[in-house]
């Protein structure tokens, strides 16, 4: 097999291509692994004030029947 065409500039250019093909992919995964983190810190929050209010609403109602 002759790689007569593979001149620097050629060679050069694969290097460069496939650098800027995997920093897009890494910034990609990154992107998608902050937003994944994102979203689990939302819904953890959300639980935490939900159960929280659940746990304050029965002190509440409990108050005011004794009254």
């Amino acid at each position: 097999m002759h790689l007569d065409f593979m001149t620097p500039q050629v060679w050069n250019g694969l290097v460069i291509g496939v650098t800027l093909i995997g920093a897009a992919f890494a910034i990609l995964r990154l992107l998608r692994d902050w937003n994944l983190y994102q979203l689990r810190q939302r819904q953890s929050d959300r639980r935490s004030r939900s159960s929280a209010q659940d746990r304050s609403v029965p002190l509440q109602d409990d108050n005011k029947h004794q009254m």
